[in-house]
């Protein structure tokens, strides 16, 4: 088998674990100084093969698999299939490391070109989507419905990067990202940080960037929302991406290779810093049973095998390539999380699954068992999701309780307007943004400490604990303390909320009643019903 770009970060320890394994391999590039001194040391043929160019010197080795570990897959303009063209006319199985969802997708469409050829075209037989696709499969197997899906790779920042991994998140920081919460919503890449536990007491803080796994996830799965993150150790290099996504999407500058290069030294420098661990992390929530589930599967590297990940899928599947079945397809539920598990023996790695609780279920405890299932739906995001349909809006008429609605940016009167609800979860809790038209406002929702049914709502400067209270088969959200900038406020400066959750007609609906304290009466009531959205669209349809 033939590794182009095998000298590269990723290529170079492919070749190692697949030398381990006994494979005859032949490490390929454009010059014989970049593969020359690994080729000598694991015992490799070298071949000069330009992945832009003549290809036909990489048929000399008569290779039975060519793997393109080159990259960055995000930069392959001209021609970006000739490689999986030339391996399907010349009988020749196709593997590469692809992260780019565009590239990886794409390569369905040379399907029954290579099924007449009889061999495998298989695009992302990397860390994802190979990998979280077959932690997904696991984590999920009971499930009946699938609702979110959540991935982020945090590498150490001693772990070794190459030009083509900083050209491909340059590639992307700034620019607009689509993500599939219900529905495909902008975004752009590398924002919306979420801060990740990623054992030993470490934590790491992960960025919304492109993936296979947001194109192709949403159909295969019908999962309502699917992210994928990912992010550096060093707080100085995730802030640098951010400078430069501001740049970037204003086109004040682009990742030319004069910029990649500079970033690469940078980065080069910062490596004594920081440490070794690194981690991959899927979560997987859903309904099993009749209730709601969620899952985490967690892998730790340590002592600088991290970079080893992305070559572990096509080490497992070279261990059995006459299982792989003949065509052309995102290397996606192609080997199960035991497969991939196996191949990290010899490595310093580690995994582990665990079930997770959401907020409101770890607040309830018991009485969660109460509530009917599509307000319990409505409350189990381990990620993100969206909610939409229509309320009633009213305002309190005294100056006073206009003013504090107006703080609070409490939607207008309206006998009917579209409102719509967006909750994300974070490490410290929950996110909800709500829309009435195109008013918006936000609250944050965190565990409390005052007891165990007691969370606490966040706006602003001020904060509330509310005792969580399940009264037949309703949900009511009474305010037992509030805080202005930390300080305890007095019992009659608190607002009164006459706050319910419950099910009319089979759809989960809400009664929203806040008034003023010292008897400033009715701030505003909005009371409406929602629904999640639901997954429809395609890959294809996204793109």
């Amino acid at each position: 088998m033939q590794i182009i770009g095998g000298g590269g970060v990723f290529g170079s320890r492919l070749a190692r674990l697949l030398v381990r394994d006994g494979h005859d391999v032949t490490l390929a590039s454009r010059t014989a100084k970049s593969v020359s001194t690994l080729a000598a040391e694991l015992g490799c043929a070298v071949a000069i093969v330009d992945r832009d160019g003549d290809l036909s010197a990489a048929l000399n080795s008569k290779p039975d698999v060519i793997i393109d570990a080159a990259g960055p897959f995000q930069c392959y303009q001209s021609d970006p299939y000739g490689l999986v063209r030339f391996c399907i006319d010349n009988g020749v199985n196709y593997l590469d490391l692809s992260d780019d969802a565009g590239f990886t997708v794409g390569a369905a469409a040379f399907d029954e070109q290579a099924k007449r050829a009889g061999v495998f075209v298989l695009s992302g037989a990397s860390s994802v989507p190979a990998i979280s696709s077959a932690a997904v499969i696991a984590l999920s197997s009971a499930m009946r419905r699938i609702d979110t899906i959540e991935t982020v790779i945090l590498p150490g920042n001693r772990a070794p990067r190459g030009w083509s991994l900083v050209a491909a998140i340059l590639q992307q920081a700034g620019k607009p990202l689509r993500v599939w919460r219900g529905k495909w919503i902008k975004a752009e890449a590398w924002s919306e940080p979420k801060r990740y536990e990623i054992g030993r007491g470490l934590a790491r803080v992960g960025r919304l960037i492109g993936a296979p796994d947001v194109l192709i996830f949403p159909e295969r799965f019908q999962a309502k929302s699917v992210t994928f993150r990912a992010g550096m150790e060093l707080g100085v290099l995730n802030w640098a991406v951010s400078a430069f996504a501001w740049l970037h999407k204003r086109n004040w500058l682009r990742p030319s290779k004069a910029v990649v290069d500079l970033a690469l030294a940078a980065s080069h420098l910062l490596e004594p810093f920081g440490g070794d661990r690194g981690a991959m992390i899927v979560r997987v929530a859903g309904e099993e049973g009749g209730a709601p589930a969620r899952r985490q599967w967690r892998l730790t590297a340590e002592a600088g095998d991290g970079p080893f990940m992305p070559a572990i899928p096509i080490r497992a599947l070279l261990r059995r390539p006459g299982a792989i079945e003949p065509g052309a397809r995102p290397c996606v539920g192609e080997l199960t999380l035991d497969e991939a598990v196996s191949a990290t023996s010899d490595l310093r790695v580690s995994t582990e699954c665990e079930e997770t609780r959401p907020l409101f279920q770890h607040a309830l405890s018991k009485a969660w068992g109460k509530l009917p299932l599509e307000v319990r739906d409505l409350h189990n995001v381990p990620s993100a999701a969206r909610f939409e349909g229509w309320a009633k809006v009213e305002r309190g008429g005294n100056f006073l309780a206009l003013l504090l609605a107006r703080i609070f940016s409490f939607p207008e009167a309206a006998a009917a307007i579209p409102v719509s609800v967006t909750i994300e979860e974070t490490e410290r809790g929950e996110i909800w943004t709500r829309e009435f038209g195109a008013k918006r406002f936000r609250s944050y929702l965190s565990r409390g400490t005052n007891g165990a049914s007691t969370i606490v709502e966040r706006f602003g400067l001020l904060s509330f604990d509310i005792t969580l209270e399940v009264r037949g088969d309703e949900l009511h959200f009474p305010v037992s303390r509030g805080r202005l900038l930390g300080l305890p406020l007095p019992k009659w400066l608190l607002p009164v909320s006459e706050t319910r959750e419950f099910v009319h007609e089979g759809k989960f609906h809400f009664d929203v009643a806040l008034s003023g304290p010292i008897g400033l009466g009715l701030m505003v009531r909005y009371q409406g019903y929602l629904e999640q959205v639901a997954s429809r669209l395609t890959a294809q349809e996204a793109a």
